[in-house]
């Protein structure tokens, strides 16, 4: 099974210019393939978030979530080089996928845990 290997965001949220985050890869050990997103308040965590949400159920965009006058772009890249993005070439809320629109991921293949749930107690 291919493997997330980058996520690029532009012009979208609060990411203007384009970012690149490298996420870990696993390599058979434990704990390997494992990315924890963490940062102070107001740092772009929830972005990333939902930038992978939007590429596994593409979507409209609201106004509040892209720059006016600029197409929004969120790209995955996998281990074996296949990209998925997903634009608004109209600068509208709709959006378009680009590239190879049944690679990886799916729902199926991310976990994403929010940092704030309840603790069940151990009896």
């Amino acid at each position: 099974m291919p493997t997330l290997n980058t996520i690029s965001i532009e012009h979208y949220r609060g990411f203007f210019e384009r970012r690149e985050i490298h996420l870990a890869l696993p390599n058979g050990n434990a704990g390997s393939g494992l990315t924890i997103l963490v940062g102070p308040n107001n740092s772009g965590k929830t972005t990333v978030v939902s930038a992978l949400r939007l590429l596994l159920s593409p979507q409209q965009v609201d106004i509040e979530q892209r720059h006016e006058g600029h197409a929004l772009k969120v790209s995955i890249t996998t281990d074996q080089n296949k990209t998925k993005t997903i634009t608004n070439p109209d600068l509208g809320a709709v959006t378009k996928v680009l590239g190879n629109v049944d690679a990886w991921p799916t729902v199926q293949d991310l976990r994403i845990v929010p940092a704030r749930r309840s603790l069940e107690s151990i009896h």
